[in-house]
């Protein structure tokens, strides 16, 4: 039934298909197919059919997803005795040994040429029409697999994110904290929410007291214009006064008398 549908597979990839199913999945298909062979133009039972399938392969896809995701967590935290490929080692023998058998079918043109399965091809990074790579992918866990080993073989750093503590791979400098991805309900990046954070940390209370009068200040002046002048000024010296204060010419019980006592504040 499934060659009828997808002809241009040959029957060696029909056992590929089901190669990862467990017994009692194919026991549960057959005894399905069963039933249509019985009733060929019920299309209910050719519907539940593949939404077996598609189940049995999605459960399978997100297993292997899972121990993925659990042996990156598990690279973030090696030491720097290990590189490229060779941080392998510290997985356990299992997972070990599960990566060092794998085996892509790769190779290099600059042509497409004629589809055949699936291909994913790796440009020049020169930016030219050369093709470098040309990566012969089934599945797309396939891929994500060659995406993994390729950050392994380049030796590419694998980091968790200090903010939403996900793994990454560092786009500039290698010592980055933060990840690109945007953070959930937000339109910043972690990159620009976890700088924020870790600036706001290091801030004294006198400066969390200043910017926090500052924001108030600034509403006042949005809602009388009159004001504005005035507080423009005060910026001004706002550097001046915050500059000292870091520098220790002036206490800060000073620095908070001057920014909460200004006389236009009172306005």
């Amino acid at each position: 039934m499934i060659n009828k549908l997808h002809p241009r597979y040959p029957q060696s990839y029909l056992t590929h298909f089901i190669n990862d199913f467990t017994k009692e999945q194919i026991t549960l298909l057959f005894e399905t197919i069963s039933k249509i062979n019985e009733e060929p133009e019920q299309a209910d039972n050719k519907l539940y059919f593949w939404n077996l399938c598609a189940k049995f392969m999605l459960d399978t896809f997100l297993d292997d997803i899972k121990y993925l995701k659990s042996d990156i967590y598990d690279l973030c935290n090696i030491t720097a005795e290990y590189t490229g490929k060779s941080r392998l080692h510290f997985l356990d023998n299992i997972r070990k040994s599960f990566y060092m058998g794998m085996v892509f079918n790769c190779g290099s043109g600059i042509s497409i040429g004629e589809a055949e399965n699936s291909k994913i091809f790796v440009s020049s990074p020169l930016g030219n029409d050369e093709i470098i790579d040309c990566v012969y992918t089934d599945t797309i866990l396939e891929f994500i697999y060659y995406e993994f080993h390729t950050v392994l073989k380049n030796n590419l750093p694998i980091k968790l994110c200090k903010n939403c503590n996900l793994p990454f791979v560092p786009k500039g400098r290698v010592d980055s904290l933060y990840c690109e991805r945007t953070v959930p309900g937000l339109k910043d990046k972690c990159s620009v929410v976890g700088a924020n954070n870790t600036y706001k940390s290091n801030l004294s209370d006198t400066e969390t007291e200043f910017y926090a009068a500052r924001r108030r200040y600034n509403t006042r002046v949005s809602r009388n214009p009159l004001l504005k002048t005035e507080f423009e000024v005060w910026k001004i010296k706002t550097k001046e006064k915050l500059t000292a204060y870091r520098n220790g010419k002036i206490s800060a019980d000073e620095f908070k008398n001057w920014f909460m006592d200004d006389e236009w504040t009172k306005i």
